[in-house]
């Protein structure tokens, strides 16, 4: 018959006549666990959350050791915990009973499981008697007696409820005291728990009752005494002997020091707060406010970064530079027209003259920009820019080449081209207009406003027509010459030595040279200049004469003079030979005796229309003077024709 093992701890009892000869060493493996019923075991825990502690095994084996660490009624856990640990007591059927001690480090506590019943939770540092009811899957682990007392200094009470309790350890200076039924921790009431009057021999005042709000004042062992209440700004002062006194205001300044006429000594002194502007001592006669510096007279110079000038002297009259937190510094006094310039990077220096127009952009090899320029006075000459490329002098504009065109208003044509060969017109004081010559013969003609570039009566060249060389005759003429169906214009040129006191006299004819016109209405006069710088007349002869010609001099006065080698050369141009009563006759005589020319322009009239067919060149036949010497004399006729 096999052997069977006791519930609890596994114990094997053998069947009758089992195990023969055997019997001593089973006998003595059931010895072992009886042994450690009452005995003691440290058990190391790992620092895990869980740990299982075995009573009995599920199965014990037969004439086996069966021995467990749960089979000891007496456990101490040790080990080092991070966390709180649950310790499952197997087999669940196991009703025993221990006394655990949890000595392990960490401050954290042992939590003892049997089933899903009620768990034991001993804290760290404590011991208790538990036991499990070993019923199964629901078994408990409950307390059998617990140790009240697990800090020093508690004490052992019984509770409400009849029970050993722990009364933990109180507070410094509490004394156990009871309302009649528990009991705890407190303080003694002066009130209701002490009578009659402490003296100051044991530790009271002596007094019972003291001013509220009054400095009290120890008498030896008599009882305390109590000061007024302190007015507003009273302090208490002693004078080393009685009783202190209150005091206030300069009494208690003088009292303690800082009166109008002490001089108190202070590491420091904090103004206004206290730890952020304190003034100090750094050495004889000078002080700082947080380690800063305080400058005074004769002390250290107040540098550049305080908003000194770092210096304590600066040369009169020298413009002062700066340094950057260095001293300032001053240039030496400016010289008459010096001024001071700068190059960008280092000190500027004292400039003048032309090193200084140059720096400042009016060199002579600069071009500055001004708004405008007041030339020798302040505002009324004042010279700028009114475009580009123009300028004016008080809003007038000045002229440029290039620029606007000089008006006529200004002494200027108005216009900046004026075209080949035009001929030129007046116009106010707009641009001057221009007549372009236009057809070749074409001449200016009038519409009595203004005028015009016209076809007129002839055109081209001047036409040689016929030319006369004398001697002695007295007498040139050209007759059958004049057509003005041909030419429209006629042109001679006369040359010859006159004799002293002569006379030239030019005669025309309508004719054809059968007679020659007289009376009143031919030619008009001018000056011949001699070349003893006088001027010789060129008139016409008295009308009461008759006269019908050119006569150089109408009196001895005006006579050539006998100096040899004179000459007059005559140029006589006529125009439009065909008249109509009015002054239409236009000569021009260009005369020269010596070297001195003149230029003489002349028109008759007729009292009708008559055509100019001849003319003739004579001495003055009717009058007593000499007559013209034209030997070495020469004629030549031209004609402009007709276009």
């Amino acid at each position: 018959m096999a052997s069977s093992y006791t519930t609890n701890f596994g114990i094997e009892e053998m069947a009758t006549g089992d195990q023969s000869g055997d019997w001593g060493t089973t006998t003595n493996f059931n010895f072992d666990i009886l042994d450690r019923i009452t005995a003691y075991k440290a058990v190391a825990l790992s620092d895990a959350s869980t740990a299982t502690l075995t009573v009995r095994e599920a199965s014990p084996g037969s004439g086996t050791e069966n021995l467990q660490d749960g089979m000891f009624r007496v456990i101490k856990f040790t080990g080092s915990l991070s966390q709180n640990c649950t310790i499952t007591i197997a087999p669940n059927t196991t009703t025993a009973f221990f006394v655990f001690i949890d000595g392990t480090s960490g401050g954290f506590s042992l939590i003892f499981s049997q089933g899903s019943g009620a768990n034991y939770t001993l804290a760290s540092g404590t011991r208790a008697l538990v036991y499990c009811d070993g019923a199964g899957g629901g078994a408990v682990v409950a307390p059998a007696l617990v140790e009240p007392l697990t800090t020093r200094g508690d004490i052992v009470v019984r509770n409400a409820s009849n029970l050993t309790a722990r009364l933990a350890v109180g507070s410094a200076s509490n004394v156990v005291l009871t309302d009649g039924t528990d009991v705890s921790w407190g303080q003694v009431s002066l009130t209701a728990g002490v009578t009659g009057t402490l003296p100051v021999a044991n530790g009271g005042t002596g007094a019972t009752s003291l001013t509220d709000g009054g400095v009290l004042l120890g008498s030896g062992t008599g009882a305390v005494t109590a000061l007024a209440v302190l007015a507003d700004s009273e302090m208490i002062v002693g004078d080393g002997s009685g009783d202190p006194v209150a005091e206030s205001g300069a009494t208690l300044r003088t009292s303690i020091g800082v009166g109008t006429g002490d001089s108190p000594q202070f590491t420091a002194v904090n103004i206004g707060a206290a730890t952020d502007t304190t003034l100090a001592r750094s050495g004889a006669g000078d002080l700082t406010v947080e380690g800063n510096a305080i400058y005074r007279a004769g002390g250290t110079d107040v540098p550049v970064a305080d908003g000194g000038t770092g210096a304590s002297s600066l040369t009169d009259g020298g413009v002062l530079l700066g340094s950057g937190t260095g001293a300032i510094t001053a240039m030496s006094v400016l010289s008459d027209g010096e001024m001071i310039v700068g190059d960008g990077s280092g000190d500027p220096v004292a400039e003048s003259g032309a090193t200084l127009r140059t720096s400042i952009g009016v060199g002579t090899g600069d071009s500055p920009q001004f708004t405008a320029v007041n030339i020798g006075a302040a505002t009324d000459t004042t010279l700028a820019r009114s475009g580009a490329g123009d300028l004016t002098i008080e809003g007038n504009a000045i002229y440029r080449a290039g620029g606007t065109d000089v008006p006529v208003a200004d002494g200027g044509t108005g216009a900046s081209t004026l075209t080949a060969n035009s001929v030129l017109l007046g116009n106010g004081t707009s641009a001057l207009q221009m007549i372009a010559p236009s057809t070749s013969g074409n001449v200016l003609t009038s519409n009595g406003s203004t005028w015009a570039s016209a076809a007129g009566g002839g055109g081209g060249a001047w036409t040689f027509i016929a030319s006369q060389a004398t001697t002695s005759s007295a007498t040139v003429s050209f007759n059958s010459n004049i057509d003005d169906s041909t030419y429209f214009a006629y042109k001679w040129f006369v040359y010859f030595a006159p004799d002293a006191d002569s006379r030239l006299a030019v005669y025309a004819s309508t004719d054809n040279g059968s007679s020659y016109l007289s009376g009143s209405y031919l030619w008009q006069w001018a000056l011949l200049r001699d070349n003893d710088g006088t001027n010789k007349d060129i008139t016409q002869t008295n009308k009461s004469t008759g006269g019908n010609y050119w006569q150089i001099g109408t009196s001895a006065s005006y006579y050539w003079g006998s100096t040899a080698g004179r000459y007059v050369q005559m140029e006589i141009t006529m125009v439009k030979p065909e008249y109509d009563g009015a002054p239409t006759i236009e000569w021009r005589a260009n005369w020269n005796n010596g070297g001195y020319p003149i230029q003489h322009w002349g028109c008759g009239t007729y009292g009708s229309a008559q055509e100019v067919d001849a003319i003739k060149f004579t001495n003055l036949a009717d009058n007593s003077e000499s007559t013209v010497d034209f030997s070495d004399a020469f004629f030549k006729m031209y004609g402009l024709a007709n276009s």
